[in-house]
């Protein structure tokens, strides 16, 4: 969606303060990316009056900006740095799951593989593909066979979990 068209509509419908539910992360990122008013009316009349969504929003806004991302993932219930054992995130587009699995033996080294959601493997087998967390450190690159793709990485404390981007390579 257009930055400045975004903004117009959002002064229009700040006014507005139209009621109602929560929408769902998935419903946000959908009006992101299609710019589709019909749906994205009572959106953004909801994120004209509630905090903690806009917040979310502007985060999704400002991840696409930065990169031509194929997907992202924004983990809401990644409230520590810490990975621990397993981490498994379904990005925002709904196309793919990341899943981060600290090693048994030496737990600053795991594997993390991306896997494809079943109805876009199809379309996606064969697919170059770049993981990188929000400081742009790359995780992962490598191509989508039989649905995923895995790849051993070292330093798990350090990789950013509270934002994942997915590009083509």
């Amino acid at each position: 969606m257009d930055t400045e068209l975004f903004r117009r509509i959002w002064q229009t419908h700040i006014e507005n303060h139209e009621h109602g539910g929560h929408p769902t992360v998935s419903e946000m990122y959908d009006f992101l990316i299609t710019g589709n008013l019909s749906d994205g009316n009572s959106i953004l009349a909801h994120l004209s009056r509630c905090s903690v969504c806009r917040a979310e929003f502007h985060k999704m806004l400002e991840a696409l900006k930065e990169t031509e991302a194929l997907d992202i993932a924004l983990p809401q219930l990644a409230g520590t740095k810490n990975i621990g054992g397993f981490l498994k995130i379904d990005t925002e587009g709904g196309k793919y799951t990341i899943i981060i699995q600290r090693s048994l033996k030496e737990k600053d080294i795991g594997m993390i593989t991306v896997e494809v959601a079943e109805n876009y493997r199809e379309k996606l087998e064969g697919d170059a593909i770049i993981l990188e967390d929000r400081k742009g450190r790359k995780l992962l690159e490598g191509t989508i066979v039989n649905g995923q793709v895995s790849q051993k990485v070292r330093d798990l404390e350090n990789i950013d979990i509270q934002r994942f981007k997915i590009r083509r390579r």
